[in-house]
């Protein structure tokens, strides 16, 4: 008999779904007939019941996570088959979230939290409450020991939490993907003139591999035309350092180019303005190259003299000499 599973709270109840025609919901009396062949590990099933009364799975997708569990079980033994003509030929269960893998206890989620990157960190967020209050607590921690950018930075885009910001930090984008439908990269897409969405996505590499050189530096040269300085950033996270200095070189020259790629216009973000992105960068570098040459950095911000612990994403980009641009005031050292 499958372990109850406790009442449903309102944050928990099942959206409603549609089935295809000719198939039934499964139930849990289908479950139980199935599972009388005795192939599964009942110390699965409990952990499934934990997770759901603590919060982190819910209770609608209890059902679906039990029938998972038992058919990987099931393959695991060699009874798929007799399994799967216990059920009927065509049915639904409700799909369960993150935890299908593994129900995990609260202890080992709390541990293992603290060292995913944002995309998974995001993931665990969708559990429950509780846990999406302590990933975004992580997702602040995790900022600070990555970046000196935030959420109010003249030169990041709207991505409304810590926890989004982490993950486009952590876990850069294709560009398919940074110009295609949906909501993910939205504040990104929405600010590219629809021209050239089309015609960068027509030759564009169906995945990027960031594994592949090439394939990075293709990125990196399209991050600073259209990105904000936390794409840049996640971008240049995947590259190796010898690597970075053909970026330095055409730095400018591609932060020029932004103008046609991006939207522009009085009440556009800030982000899409070459300067902010600049000025980031170069004040970044300079604290960078300061502490790597054992020169005091004490008369910046706390927060600015935290990039001293950061990697270098274009070392030397402080020398740049370009009489078009001109730094504004520390962004870092004004707020901070």
């Amino acid at each position: 008999q499958l372990p109850p599973t406790p009442r449903a709270a309102p944050w928990s109840m099942a959206p409603a779904q549609s089935r295809p025609r000719g198939s039934v919901a499964l139930t849990g009396r289908m479950l139980e007939r199935a599972c009388a062949q005795g192939f599964f590990e009942k110390r699965e099933f409990e952990l499934v019941a934990e997770a759901t009364k603590a919060g982190r799975l819910p209770q609608y997708q209890a059902l679906g996570a039990f029938y998972l569990i038992m058919e990987r079980a099931a393959r695991r033994a060699g009874k798929y088959k007799d399994f799967r003509a216990m059920l009927p030929s065509s049915f639904t269960y409700p799909t369960p979230g993150f935890y299908v893998a593994a129900p995990l206890p609260n202890e080992l989620v709390h541990t293992i939290m603290q060292f995913v990157d944002g995309r998974t960190l995001a993931r665990f967020s969708k559990c429950s409450p509780q846990l999406r209050v302590r990933a975004n607590r992580i997702a602040s921690e995790g900022l600070a020991r990555i970046t000196t950018l935030r959420l109010v930075h003249p030169a990041v885009a709207r991505w409304k939490t810590d926890l989004r910001l982490l993950a486009v930090l952590t876990n850069p984008p294709n560009l398919r993907s940074l110009l295609g439908p949906g909501t993910a990269w939205a504040p990104i897409r929405n600010q590219v003139y629809e021209d050239w969405d089309q015609e960068i996505a027509s030759y564009a590499e169906p995945k990027t591999d960031y594994g592949r050189k090439d394939h990075r530096a293709y990125m990196a040269k399209y991050a600073l035309r259209l990105g904000d300085a936390a794409v840049i950033e996640g971008i240049m996270r995947t590259t190796d350092p010898e690597e970075r200095y053909d970026h330095i070189r055409n730095f400018c020259n591609r932060l020029d180019t932004r103008d046609r790629y991006l939207k522009n216009d009085m009440g556009d973000p800030s982000w899409c303005n070459a300067p902010n992105i600049l000025n980031h960068f170069v004040h970044v570098e300079r604290v960078q190259a300061a502490a790597a040459a054992g020169k005091s950095i004490a008369e910046h911000s706390p927060l600015l003299q935290s990039a001293a612990e950061h990697d270098r994403y274009f070392p030397g980009l402080d020398n740049v000499e370009d009489a078009n641009w001109v730094l504004y005031a520390d962004w870092d050292e004004a707020i901070f």
